[in-house]
């Protein structure tokens, strides 16, 4: 696939000259202008904005700017912060305009860029659109974070399919986190399925140090955590009467009502530190995730507690096979049988020599989840041959 040439430099003028074209356009048919609007978006400091990939000497734009730090990443990437379509406006309206705003403003700021990294939000849509009218070699444009779910209602499915067919171009690849996810995201929206390439999650441990973080018991517990599609009436049907404690971790209580909460368990709600201080020191950590769902999830989850050195169970056999081989590095179990679940956690309890062994082998897998590593996949994929090879259904490395 053939790179895009650069153009000139995008400056801070065209940045405000949009958005004051933009306010004005507002103000001629009556419509307030939000304040933000003339801030503009936030990029890189001038020093950085001259970086490219020292090999292939391609300038990559990044909607993610919380991983400028990371090495590998920060040197070949320059990355942008869009204005959030979630804050300062709570109309819908507003919301849409938002979105519709950080569209033209990733588009207008990529014109010097042979490649885009973004995530799937609704104005990565816009951007789609507009980059289709653009004439000559096009950019590579590289999807991340494609967290998808069922949409509620019919209208919303829709709306969804619309999105998401815009923004994914013949030039767009889209990357998965479970190889199941391919098919399915290509049959539920009608997407080509060459489009969706799986590279595995990674580890959120980079400002982790075990060291530093103590037992928050004095004995050993099984310990369960996260909010999204997880299946904790399934897990405290399977852990109620265990002769161990049970602690869950979550933000959205919610999630536990109508749940009988066991006299062993007990329910937390904790920051990211604290919730990894807690999978630090679990004799088992559970990802307890639901039946039924459109994408597979907990991958950060259980690549945490593995990279840790912990035993991890998780209840989605399809998509946690993906990452673990069952009884080596980890358990998997079919979700929605908390009585297979039960006898999971039972034969552990009873095998220390069992543990033990599962507790090495996961730590061994930790170094090559790290997110350094994997953010270098992802741009080794975005530069390499394979990118625009529509038989590739892969990429784990060169």
């Amino acid at each position: 696939m053939k790179l895009a040439p650069p153009v000139p430099s995008t400056s801070l003028r065209g940045n405000v000259m949009l958005s004051s074209l933009l306010h004005a356009g507002l103000q001629s048919v009556g419509l307030p202008a939000p304040a933000w609007l003339l801030r503009g978006w936030r990029r890189s400091p001038p020093a950085a904005r001259s970086r490219h990939d020292p090999t292939t000497q391609t300038r990559i734009l990044s909607t993610f700017d919380n991983w400028s730090d990371i090495p590998g990443w920060g040197e070949r990437v320059e990355s942008i912060r869009l204005t959030d379509a979630t804050s300062g406006g709570h109309s819908r309206l507003a919301r849409v305009f938002r979105e519709l705003y950080n569209g033209v403003a990733l588009w207008w700021l990529s014109r010097s860029y042979q490649a885009v990294v973004t995530d799937s939000s609704p104005h990565v849509a816009v951007f789609g659109l507009l980059e289709r009218l653009r004439l000559g070699a096009k950019r590579r444009h590289l999807m991340l974070e494609c967290l998808w779910t069922y949409p509620s209602g019919r209208l919303r499915r829709i709306a969804k399919t619309l999105q998401y067919r815009a923004a994914l171009m013949p030039r767009s690849r889209a990357i998965v986190y479970a190889r199941r996810e391919r098919e399915r995201f290509s049959v539920y929206f009608g997407i080509p399925v060459q489009r969706f390439v799986f590279i595995p999650y990674h580890t959120t441990l980079r400002h982790f140090a075990p060291s530093e973080h103590g037992p928050p018991l004095g004995t050993p517990y099984v310990f369960a955590g996260g909010d999204t599609q997880r299946d904790y009436r399934g897990l405290c049907e399977a852990v109620a009467g265990l002769a161990i404690p049970v602690v869950i971790a979550v933000r959205d209580r919610g999630l536990l009502e109508g749940i009988q909460i066991p006299p062993n368990v007990q329910v937390i709600t904790t920051d990211h530190t604290e919730f990894l201080r807690w999978m630090l020191h679990a004799y088992i950590n559970v990802v307890p995730l639901e039946r039924g769902t459109l994408r597979s999830a907990g991958q950060q989850t259980f690549l945490n507690a593995m990279a840790l050195g912990t035993v991890v169970v998780v209840t989605d056999v399809e998509g946690g096979r993906d990452y673990i081989e069952n009884w080596v590095d980890g358990v998997l179990v079919q979700g929605g049988n908390p009585a297979e679940l039960r006898a999971v956690l039972l034969r552990l309890l009873a095998s220390p020599e069992l543990v033990a062994r599962i507790r090495a082998n996961a730590a061994r897998l930790g170094p090559g989840s790290r997110t350094e590593r994997i953010l270098g996949l992802l741009l080794d994929y975005l530069l390499s041959d394979r990118f625009g090879d529509s038989s590739c259904v892969e990429f784990l490395g060169t």
